[in-house]
């Protein structure tokens, strides 16, 4: 290694996803960049061979091999990432050849990489925790057996307790962090909203409506891809239950269901969530926009009566919420951890994770009345002015100048980028 390549400030940022694409992950690794990056620290961002090109001033973007026959990533832990996290690897391990970091910050699974960095290169890493690793292991039909949750818990303890801070989403899943290491900082920094959450085009505003045919009706918005961790299976019968019933009022009678987003294998699970509907005999009123780009999330926001987040377990809260708070709009949620991190009564309207539930939740922010109209209104308030207290970029790059300044003394002025 040239010694005389040493940095006190530089940072080997590590994301193993596409970047940059329009997913929840590569949205917070380009947030923390930005933070750091303006903090004063120098950025070299290692990611995937697969995602758009986009430019971040003050960070260099470094990309592993891709084998030839890998043209995308699924959602969640597949053996198409395990190959990329081992060509990632060696891209790290190259990086740290003529480089040396002050420390790695390792997300998620590259963790592991984090782990051989420190024993072969002796940096220091960051762990970024954005789930429990057995949790998402749990989900998989052979990865949930037994053998592999043990030796999931044991590697989550091994890599926690060997890290130089933590840093995670919400606040549960650092308690976690402490009770497995607690000589170990572990600081929460939250998600914030999207940039372009708050930008709306009227013009386009204008222009979805009359594609989508929703001038009139009441309209639930869900943003997001639709994976099935996602939830929209209850969120596709909760609308077909609320629309079935015998007590729905004149806004539900008039409303749609809007899903915009796509992802992995979005055909089949378009032809999955078709069938829910036909079901409830509301295919008609189920509308898929289809994946849209991210500068257009506030005007397809702009349309909704009501957003929704049919979340079913989890503890890390999904980015769009902050996008939603932002929106000053009626929020239905479930009432799990992913979303009370951040919500409650006061400010969204949450049930139990289940259709009859959710149905019920829709009905009651849909209500026609005046008084129900103006409940909605107040919690949807609410929301917007508890995302500019408590998550907004100011506070996100505080949190993460409180773990940093922490481990590394420098810098000790903000970049100029």
């Amino acid at each position: 290694m040239d010694k005389s390549n040493r940095s006190r400030t530089a940072v080997l940022f590590i994301e193993p996803q596409p970047f940059f694409t329009n997913r929840g992950s590569p949205f917070r690794a380009k947030a923390t960049v930005n933070a750091l990056v303006e903090l004063g620290y120098e950025v070299d961002l290692l990611v995937y061979p697969l995602g758009e090109e986009i430019s971040m001033p003050g960070v260099r973007i470094h990309r592993s091999y891709r084998p030839p026959w890998i043209k995308k990533v699924k959602i969640g832990p597949s053996w198409t990432k395990v190959v990329l996290d081992i060509f990632l690897t060696f891209k790290a391990l190259a990086l740290t050849q003529h480089k040396e970091y002050a420390v790695v910050h390792a997300v998620e699974e590259a963790v592991l990489i984090g782990l051989i960095l420190k024993w072969l290169r002796k940096v220091p890493y960051v762990m970024d925790m954005h789930s429990y690793m057995p949790d998402q292991l749990a989900e998989r039909p052979i990865l949930g057996l037994a053998p592999f949750m043990m030796l999931a818990r044991w590697f989550e303890r091994f890599s926690v307790r060997r890290a130089a801070g933590v840093q995670t989403v919400s606040d549960v899943i650092s308690d976690r962090s402490r009770n497995l290491a607690p000589h170990v900082p572990a600081v929460t920094v939250e998600d914030i909203a999207l940039d372009s959450s708050a930008t709306v085009d009227p013009a386009l505003v204008k222009t979805f409506r009359k594609e989508f045919n929703l001038e009139g009706r009441s309209v639930i918005v869900y943003t997001g891809n639709l994976a099935q961790y996602q939830g929209v299976e209850l969120l596709v019968e909760g609308f077909g239950r609320m629309s079935s019933s015998s007590q729905s009022s004149a806004g539900t009678d008039q409303s749609v269901l809007l899903l915009v987003g796509g992802g992995p294998e979005v055909e089949e699970r378009m032809t999955e969530l078709r069938a829910i509907a036909l079901k409830w005999n509301v295919v008609d009123r189920v509308i898929f926009a289809g994946e849209r780009p991210a500068d257009e999330m506030g005007s397809f926001m702009a349309l909704a009566d009501v957003l929704a987040s049919p979340r079913m377990f989890g503890a890390h809260t999904p980015l769009k919420i902050y996008s939603y708070m932002v929106a000053r709009k009626p929020i239905v949620a479930t009432n799990i951890r992913s979303h009370t991190n951040v919500l409650d009564e006061t400010c969204a309207f949450l049930c139990d994770p289940n259709p009859e539930a959710f149905a019920k939740a829709l009905a009651v922010a849909l209500g026609s009345k005046p008084e129900e109209k103006a409940a909605a209104a107040e919690r949807a308030e609410n929301a917007f002015e508890r995302v500019q207290s408590r998550h907004s970029k100011k506070r996100f790059t505080e949190k993460m100048n409180s773990l940093y300044s922490s481990l590394l003394p420098y810098p000790s002025t903000p970049s100029p980028h």
